[in-house]
């Protein structure tokens, strides 16, 4: 029996070692076949239920990953990687507070664990916690005084806390130590486009906003409308601007057009896809644990703001007050149709909140956005909704835009070509 386990044990190996390599070279789906056979031989494999998950989050199944590395800690409690990639999963899914336990339990284990004590403060900053932010920075400093990205991301939260020229002499340590670093940060030619730039806590600002787009009568599309309280701030940061809004659902609706009455904006009751025609749209409802009674009135009819086209995936995880419990058939119009039927010729900013559906807005429109100058749109890279693409992908289908910025849950796209 001990030499068919000891037989047993080194082919698990052989085959991790296979897996890993695989999972180095980015062949995800050969890897995680590997990582299945070991764990239907051996379940409580750590080390392949770590790996497996680090895998799954790489392929934007962060909730999975989740799963299979709390089961490989449940085995190794005392393993600081573990703790370390949980983290950086929970990170990913903009569970700040719980990433932040995590980098913290890595570092109880190892305290000299100089990741760990990086991304524990870009958590941090993720917080806007940037004086304790600094202070991780500087300890991983401590440790490794040529670590070149706590020295940029020091720098960043330095000019966070208005210490211009203390953040200039940290980012100038950083080049120093590595000269390519700069030229890699700021020199990718063409490859800039598709660049994705770290998260900035809050969201979209908008005299900022103003300031991007100019105030004299632009023509803005707001898909997704909801009730129009996103509408309502618009029509007041840009008074010449027209407005074109959407929205499927009819709770929705209804508020829509007794909160809005301006002349600048219209409402058009029907949904942006990938087809023209009907689609079932599934319902949101539910209400958020601890609603105030006041803000419970407005949702009287269920929550409204979680409907789409696509259905929910794990959405009920991250969410699972927010209930999906009947579809409703609506109408759906391709962006390009309807711009071809209105005779839009440019358009200067998209306001877009589709759940999930920003891929087909996306393939039912390349010709008006090929005529926008500015795209803001929600997204995730986990599924929340089945088919949701991530915002790699979504850079990807946008090859004539760039991130300006990137917020936790939304991002601001600008189109090269205008």
């Amino acid at each position: 029996m001990n030499t068919v386990a000891s037989f047993g044990r080194k082919r698990a190996n052989s085959l991790l070692q296979q897996a890993f390599s695989l999972h180095q070279r980015g062949q995800l789906a050969e890897a995680a076949s590997l990582y299945h056979e070991i764990l239907a031989q051996n379940p409580k494999n750590a080390d392949a239920l770590h790996l497996l998950g680090v895998l799954e989050s790489q392929r934007s199944n962060s909730l999975a990953g989740i799963e299979l590395i709390d089961r490989a800690i449940q085995i190794q409690p005392d393993n600081a990687v573990l703790f370390f990639n949980r983290g950086n999963v929970l990170r990913d899914l903009w569970r700040f507070d719980a990433a932040l336990a995590s980098y913290d339990r890595a570092l109880a284990i190892k305290p000299d664990y100089v990741e760990a004590l990086q991304n524990r403060g870009g958590t941090l900053q993720d917080l806007k916690r940037f004086d304790d932010a600094l202070k991780s920075y500087d300890q991983a400093l401590a440790i490794k005084p040529d670590y070149v990205k706590a020295l940029n991301d020091r720098a960043t939260v330095l000019k966070e806390l208005g210490r211009l020229d203390d953040a200039l002499a940290s980012y100038e340590g950083a080049p120093t130590l590595q000269p390519d670093y700069a030229e890699a940060l700021n020199n990718r030619g063409n490859a800039l486009q598709h660049s994705i730039p770290p998260i900035t806590p809050g969201a979209l600002d908008f005299s900022h906003l103003q300031e991007l787009v100019g105030t004299v009568a632009p023509v803005i599309l707001e898909i997704g409308a909801n009730d129009g309280t996103t509408t309502a701030a618009l029509l007041s940061a840009f008074p010449d601007c027209t407005i074109y809004a959407f929205e499927p659902d009819p709770r929705a609706i209804a508020k829509f057009k007794n909160r809005i009455k301006d002349p600048r904006a219209h409402l058009f009751e029907f949904a942006i896809g990938v087809e023209d025609g009907e689609r079932s749209f599934h319902v949101s409802s539910g209400s958020p644990p601890g609603t105030p009674s006041d803000v419970a009135a407005e949702y009287k009819e269920g929550w409204d703001l979680s409907g789409s086209l696509r259905a929910p995936k794990s959405h009920k995880q991250v969410w699972p007050w927010v209930k999906f419990e009947s579809t409703i058939t609506v109408p759906v119009r391709r962006l390009d149709t309807w711009a071809r039927e209105h005779a839009i010729t440019n358009v200067d900013f998209i306001w877009a909140d589709v759940q999930g559906a920003e891929g087909d807005l996306v393939a039912g429109g390349r010709v008006t956005l090929a005529k926008t100058r500015y795209f803001y749109v929600e997204y995730s890279n986990d599924e929340w909704y089945e088919g949701q693409p991530t915002l790699r992908q979504l850079t990807e289908m946008l090859n004539n835009f760039v991130v300006v910025r990137r917020f936790p849950m939304d991002v601001l796209f600008r189109n090269m070509t205008l």
